[in-house]
């Protein structure tokens, strides 16, 4: 059972050490945009600061779309694949998808 619970509290320092590091990510670029504004002989000169939240998990709503469709061709040539296998012929992709 102590094991267990030792997991748990390292999964739990592992997760807070990600969030600092996060946090860490955000003071740095808060300081280097506000120096860089502050020293910068131009406005063109200057770093901004985010405009949106970092994207941590790798997946932007944007790109959500382009995903799917990975996805979706992933399948079709692998159903393609298993029905040149068996003799069927090629699986026809559905126009708009």
């Amino acid at each position: 059972m102590t094991v267990v619970y030792r997991k748990k509290h390292l999964l739990e320092r592992e997760n807070e050490n990600q969030k600092m590091w996060v946090q860490g990510l955000y003071n740095r670029k808060a300081f280097s945009s506000a120096l860089s504004q502050l020293f910068a002989k131009n406005d063109t000169d200057c770093e901004l600061y985010y405009e949106k939240p970092l994207d941590i998990f790798g997946i932007h709503k944007e790109d959500k779309a382009e995903i799917e469709k990975k996805q979706n061709e992933a399948i079709f040539a692998q159903l393609n694949a298993l029905s040149l296998f068996f003799g069927d012929g090629e699986v026809k992709k559905e126009d708009g998808n």
